[in-house]
């Protein structure tokens, strides 16, 4: 699992809206997104999600 798709993990798994088939489909759903995001080399972009974060 790479940096990108386990920071959607967590947001996903932070919201636990509809039923237990619909978190899967969600969490199906972003996977899908973020191969298709690393299909295209997004991370290379340097996009703002893919940057640590400072708390």
């Amino acid at each position: 699992m790479d940096k990108l798709q386990y920071q959607l993990k967590q947001i996903y798994d932070e919201s636990r809206d509809g039923s237990y088939a619909t978190q899967a489909n969600r969490a199906r759903a972003l996977s899908q997104f973020t191969a298709q995001l690393r299909g295209i080399d997004y991370l290379k972009m340097n996009p703002p999600i893919a940057q640590a974060k400072a708390y």
